[in-house]
């Protein structure tokens, strides 16, 4: 059992590291942010998660929106 948690340990680390990079990168709004954002409020979109990958590699990793929905509000 101790094994099974240290592979996941290690497996969640190497995630970890391997994403960290882009993760520090996409901290900055660009202007796929900003249409991701006007599309959400015309469309009532509470959240989303977003991933675009150019030649194999992420690009931009991002989630948008709300992490419960009691925050959001419908427009009704």
């Amino acid at each position: 059992m101790r094994r099974l948690f240290k592979t996941v340990e290690i497996g969640l680390l190497l995630f970890a590291v391997s994403f960290s990079k882009q993760m520090i990168a996409q901290n900055t709004t660009d202007s796929i942010d900003l249409f991701i954002k006007q599309k959400m409020v015309q469309s009532n979109i509470p959240g989303l998660q977003l991933a675009i990958i150019r030649n194999g590699k992420i690009d931009k990793l991002k989630n948008y929106g709300f992490a419960s929905l009691e925050h959001f509000r419908s427009p009704q």
